[in-house]
């Protein structure tokens, strides 16, 4: 039987994925743009973790259906040709239950579908968390979004992401045995990019 979190999961999911369904049909431009070199690239996250029951320890000090990142980052990718863009990211990180801060760096593959105006695209990262830890863990994140050319070379950034990201941290009193949170994540991007591009 599913719970109660479970159900507001998949809540979750269907509304961002239905959120998307207009911008991917409908936002095509028929004009071709050649991306160009070096992206720059500011953005907001907003996590949820995709809650799977109590694991029995102290929960002040446990993952629970209130658990979520908040993540603001900064990347600079470069172009290889028209579609694809590799790259590097850095960024600072909270986790709302328990309290957790943290920097991430992560090296980011981003792929464009179409040599359009505005179009979608997928995100492929993998990294490491440094800050308040006991020792370093690794992120892993993909996402599916649509770029949208707002003014010149600015562009406007909107994606869905999936995330599973491992964080190594003791507290005094929890009575929890030493191993890492695991995270499994869902959630969405908000952001901006400069990016030169050449019409074709």
């Amino acid at each position: 039987m599913y719970s109660m979190a479970e159900e507001c999961n998949g809540i979750l999911i269907i509304k961002l994925f239905l959120l998307f369904i207009p911008v991917f049909v409908f936002g095509q431009n028929t004009n071709n743009y050649e991306n160009k070199g070096l992206c720059l690239k500011a953005q907001s996250l907003n996590l949820y973790y995709i809650y799977d029951g109590e694991s029995g320890y102290n929960s002040a000090y446990e993952l629970n259906e209130n658990t979520k990142i908040n993540e603001l980052n900064v990347e600079a990718n470069y172009f290889v040709n028209e579609y694809f863009a590799y790259g590097i990211g850095a960024g600072i990180g909270k986790l709302t239950q328990p309290k957790i801060q943290y920097t991430s760096l992560y090296a980011n593959m981003l792929a464009v579908f179409y040599t359009t105006k505005n179009s979608t695209f997928i995100t492929l990262k993998y990294g490491t968390h440094l800050g308040d830890l006991d020792k370093n863990g690794y992120l892993l994140r993909t996402g599916i979004g649509y770029r949208i050319r707002t003014y010149k070379n600015f562009i406007l950034n909107l994606e869905v992401d999936y995330s599973k990201q491992y964080f190594y941290k003791q507290f005094e009193g929890s009575n929890r045995p030493y191993s890492p949170y695991t995270l499994k994540t869902i959630g969405f991007t908000i952001g901006v990019a400069f990016n030169k591009y050449k019409k074709i």
